[in-house]
């Protein structure tokens, strides 16, 4: 397997960082984008407010007060929702941090495994090669001596 090229992780990275990957605030348009959908909800909570109060028939400082209520509701709901998405960006940016740093880490150690193999296989054709060797000499001394003398020497030499 080719390792990664470091060349291509950093420019990756780089553009990342300009588009705030890696900025606690979060990719500023995303965070525009929320804003606006945060704010679109808060203003929905307060018209539904409103309505409601019309519709209960409230004074006008008991429709004020539920006003207020809403206005509340909406604003915490409206900071709730944006701390979350900051909170998802972030986490978000860390786990695709980890997820490089851990691909490295398993490219490095599939690099490490491939050599290892690779010894492993030398180590064995050398050993395949002289146990070949040695009963090629076994079986050269076994004609040249002849007998039960040349096969016990020939034995050793395979390795037997």
């Amino acid at each position: 397997m080719p390792a990664a090229d470091p060349t291509n992780d950093q420019r990756f990275l780089a553009q990342a960082d300009q588009f705030g990957a890696f900025s606690p605030f979060g990719s500023p348009a995303l965070m525009a984008r929320l804003k606006r959908q945060a704010l679109r909800q808060s203003g929905n909570i307060r018209n539904r407010g409103a309505v409601l109060s019309q519709f209960m028939g409230l004074d006008p400082t008991q429709a004020r007060g539920a006003a207020l209520n809403y206005d509340a509701a909406a604003t915490g709901q409206q900071a709730d929702y944006l701390n979350n998405a900051q909170l998802q960006q972030l986490q978000g940016g860390q786990d695709f941090g980890r997820q490089l740093y851990f691909n490295r880490l398993g490219q490095s150690d599939q690099m490490q495994q491939l050599k290892l193999q690779q010894q492993m296989q030398k180590d064995a054709q050398k050993a395949q090669m002289i146990g070949s060797l040695g009963q090629l000499g076994g079986a050269a001394i076994g004609a040249y001596r002849g007998g039960p003398a040349g096969a016990s020497a020939g034995k050793k030499l395979a390795g037997g």
